[in-house]
């Protein structure tokens, strides 16, 4: 089950880490012994148990359907194009072998190759799903076999161990915990803070990886499980709040929400970092709907409501619901 390693045998962490022994360990933590440090290792059922994993992470019909090497982030025209032509692909396989084809889990700027191609590949039968109605990652699923199919996403509770004693943690501080297992990014979905916990959405593939291995997040020991059932994000509902507008133009509404001048808002255009339910746009005049979904990256998400009054200048008074920050 383990060994204990001290005397001369005395290892630290850093000389663990270098060594090529280290993907079959786990560390547990120190234990002094008679005044003499020593770490205690536990063997995760030999080598071949990580192995296995690393296999499974590396080699999955999700990667060797769709991602053909390489990470899908979209970082330039050429990254964009490429991911637009195997969707385009993927919906031809689906449509032809007449079953379901997903993609990995895409972020809002991948998911504008979709937009770009919509209707090139509807007649495929097209279905977008994250896990639940905020999750902004989704899975994009083709195909209409003539059979319903569940989406291959998992819900995992991240909890502490003590409540107690447990820190104030971010989304950051979970999601850097999950990358610290070796997964991609393309793998995971939304991260929502529960709490002193999060739910994390996850392709079913890895799912039962996270649960066995991910025991802390920053300096907090943390237990995993599988969530069963409709999540409810008691603690995710937007703060609402009323401001001035001239006009319910994007550029004008987003600095007034977050405080920025109305050439900060403009860069924020420029750069691509403005999403309209789910599409970049670089439109600032575009006029906001009620139930509009505005994303800024950097910043948060907020719901537009809509008009709800007049100042006594004239201008338009507006709601809306901020969420946290992205």
């Amino acid at each position: 089950e383990g060994i204990l390693l001290g005397g001369s045998d005395m290892l630290d962490k850093a000389q663990i880490e270098k060594s090529v022994l280290y993907p079959a360990f786990l560390l547990l933590g120190n234990k002094k012994t008679g005044g003499c440090e020593r770490i205690y290792l536990r063997i995760i059922s030999c080598y071949d148990r990580v192995t296995f994993w690393r296999k499974r992470l590396t080699d999955n019909p999700l990667r060797r359907t769709f991602r053909k090497g390489g990470n899908m982030a979209v970082t330039g025209e050429k990254d964009l194009q490429q991911l637009k032509k195997r969707l385009v692909e993927l919906a031809e396989k689906a449509y032809s072998r007449n079953i379901y084809a997903y993609t990995p889990f895409l972020g809002l700027a991948e998911q504008q190759a979709y937009y770009a191609v919509e209707r090139e590949v509807s007649y495929a039968g097209v279905r977008m799903e994250g896990g639940a109605p905020l999750c902004e990652r989704k899975i994009i699923r083709f195909g209409d076999p003539g059979y319903e199919e569940a989406f291959p996403i998992a819900r995992i509770e991240i909890l502490p161990k003590t409540p107690k004693f447990a820190e104030a943690l971010t989304h950051r501080d979970f999601l850097g915990a999950v990358m610290n297992l070796g997964i991609e990014r393309d793998v995971t979905g939304d991260i929502f803070l529960r709490d002193k916990g999060a739910s994390l959405f996850c392709h079913e593939s890895i799912a039962d990886y996270i649960v066995e291995n991910l025991d802390r997040a920053r300096h907090t020991n943390v237990v995993c499980r599988r969530a069963e059932g409709e999540i409810l994000l008691e603690n995710a509902e937007p703060e609402r709040i009323s401001v001035t507008v001239v006009s319910p133009r994007a550029d004008g509404v987003i600095s007034k929400v977050y405080n920025l001048s109305r050439e900060e808002s403009r860069e924020l255009f420029n750069n691509g970092r403005v999403f309209i339910n789910g599409i970049q746009t670089q439109n600032l005049s575009c006029q906001l709907k009620a139930e509009d979904a505005v994303t800024v990256r950097g910043f948060g998400k907020f719901i537009f409501y809509g008009q709800t009054g007049t100042s006594r200048k004239g201008k338009d008074r507006v709601e809306v619901g901020v969420f946290g920050k992205l």
